[in-house]
């Protein structure tokens, strides 16, 4: 099996793994029969204390693990199972940078016509395009308004994007 097996014991002393687990072991500097690293001997304990199975992620080399902790309770020892998650790693950076594509288009083909519409509906509200009744000015009143808000929902949906991706920026301010 190309993935990550290792039994560990309450003591944080490696009791097996398999080859693929060797190189968990090289990440950190032990090997069966010793110690794992003491963040890791923490980990794995509370995992055991709580009897709760606990999920992990590392990066070996170029491929990233998803470790799954569990706990045996009766004997005082966890078993700890890799899955090699790399191409689902890949995958969603690749759909983020879509979506971000995805997000970006949207908007601006939403926004170049509303912009147009809320511009032309304004001029005509000004009385630009000749005298309006009071119906058509609550009509147009009503498309102004609603135009607006899909212009606002627009850009909370790019800044949803950006935060999501971690690339917007915060302007934090003192509360008066």
């Amino acid at each position: 099996d190309p993935s990550p097996i290792l039994r560990i014991a309450k003591d944080g002393v490696v009791l097996y793994t398999n080859a693929p687990g060797k190189l968990l072991l090289k990440k950190w500097k032990s090997k069966a029969g010793a110690q794992v690293p003491a963040g890791w001997k923490k980990l794995f304990q509370k995992t055991l204390s709580e009897n709760v199975v606990k999920h992990s992620e590392i990066k070996l080399g170029e491929k990233v693990f998803s470790l799954s902790i569990v706990p045996v309770v009766s004997d005082d020892y966890i078993n700890l199972y890799g899955l090699d998650i790399t191409t689902l790693k890949q995958t969603q950076a690749k759909l983020r940078v879509r979506n971000i594509e995805l997000v970006s288009l949207a908007s601006h083909e939403m926004n170049t016509p509303l912009t147009s519409i809320t511009g032309l509906v304004e001029a005509v509200l000004k009385g630009k395009m000749g005298n309006l009744t009071d119906k058509q000015k609550e009509s147009l009143d009503i498309v102004f308004q609603d135009a607006g808000r899909l212009h606002r929902v627009i850009k909370n949906m790019v800044d949803a994007s950006r935060i999501d991706e971690g690339v917007a920026i915060y302007k934090f301010k003192p509360f008066k």
